[in-house]
């Protein structure tokens, strides 16, 4: 009786398809560095940072991606010019253009436009693109 268990479980376990649990493991490892990397860093500073105003003081490029450099002061007077961490193919901001940012007060390099829709489109787009992965895996398993 226990044998017929023990080849029965070895039996269903030498049918998976070994290619659905690698899609799987990438939806599922997408989903934990989304959260951990992209949605808690996001929600830390928008919670524990602090607002003020800064300009946008010019572009760098990196290929055909432009990234916006932001001046602004920090609560204790000191002046951060920093290239904003998310960039576009166009200029989303002009120079001089004023702009909210909301910055980590232990790291004041560490911050985000507070008007900006990118980092939420990016999130969304990548929590698809994992759930695609772990629901393709998921089908090619129990298929």
């Amino acid at each position: 009786m226990e044998n017929t268990i023990f080849i029965s479980l070895l039996q269903t376990f030498a049918n998976i398809r070994f290619d659905g649990l690698f899609f799987m493991l990438i939806g599922l490892t997408q989903l934990v560095f989304i959260y951990f990397y992209i949605l808690a860093k996001h929600k830390r500073i928008r919670q524990h940072g602090v607002e003020t105003t800064g300009t946008v003081s010019g572009h760098t490029t990196s290929g055909n991606i432009r990234y916006p450099l932001v001046k602004f002061q920090t609560a204790d007077a000191a002046w951060v010019t920093e290239e904003y961490q998310y960039g576009t193919n166009f200029s989303r901001y002009k120079p001089d253009e004023n702009v909210t940012v909301i910055y980590n007060r232990n790291n004041p390099k560490e911050f985000l436009i507070k008007s900006d829709y990118l980092p939420k489109i990016l999130t969304v787009i990548f929590i698809l693109l994992a759930l695609s992965f772990f629901a393709i895996g998921l089908y090619t398993t129990i298929k």
